[in-house]
């Protein structure tokens, strides 16, 4: 590789000089798009652009949906919520970038190849945020799944125990027993099992949907004995 003369090089330190940067509006957006801190890697989830309180409001209404049961699935989903917020901030930041490729909505215009590296770079990152969110949604999905299978069983057989003692006449506490659920998750559990059953019931029965949901709506102020 030849060396740089000296003249080319205070020529080119002279036309640094004299540069103001992109003078148009649209070139002044472009330049402040290329400088942002788009944080859709890394640690980082909340950009200082943006409010702790929509975020907050964001995370508690997938957290409120998702209903995690234990550390490991509240993390999970708290992975969730933080590659949705990015999603949301790269379909934003698109939507500004492809506003400058065709701000007039016009077929015929000018395309600026800066902004067209920065609309594929950004897909890239939209891709790789998709793939860590489809695999988490994937891992709490078998984790849910696989603690409610274990509930359920629990419940199944605390439920045999308890009958027994109930038949007997003696009280029975699941949790001083070896269960993870307390007396009174077992008869919320016994109270959903039986609401469950009532629609084949009512069939059987031959009630109509108005009676059913009378005799629903007085059973659910009662205790199970």
């Amino acid at each position: 590789m030849s060396e740089v003369s000296e003249s080319k090089l205070a020529a080119n330190r002279a036309n640094a000089a004299h540069s103001t940067g992109p003078r148009t509006e649209e070139g002044q957006k472009r330049s402040s798009l290329n400088a942002m801190k788009h944080g859709l890697t890394g640690r980082t989830v909340l950009l200082p652009r943006e409010k702790k309180q929509d975020y907050d409001a964001f995370s508690q209404e997938i957290f409120n949906q998702l209903k995690p049961a234990n550390p490991i699935e509240r993390e999970k989903v708290q992975l969730i919520v933080d590659q949705q917020w990015r999603l949301r901030r790269a379909a934003a930041m698109e939507n500004a970038l492809v506003g400058m490729m065709d701000p007039e909505g016009l077929e015929e215009i000018e395309i600026d190849a800066g902004v067209v590296r920065q609309v594929a770079t950004l897909q890239i990152y939209v891709q790789r945020i998709q793939r860590v969110l489809k695999e988490a949604e994937k891992q709490l999905q078998d984790m849910q799944f696989a603690r409610q299978f274990r509930e359920n069983r629990q419940m199944a057989s605390a439920l045999a125990i308890y009958e027994l003692h109930q038949k007997e006449g003696l009280a029975w506490d699941p949790r001083k027993n070896g269960f993870d659920c307390s007396l009174d998750e077992l008869k919320a559990y016994i109270k959903r099992e039986a609401i469950a059953k009532f629609p084949q019931m009512a069939e059987k029965l031959g009630w109509n949907a108005a009676k059913l949901q009378a005799f629903l709506d007085e059973m659910s102020g009662k205790e199970v004995a």
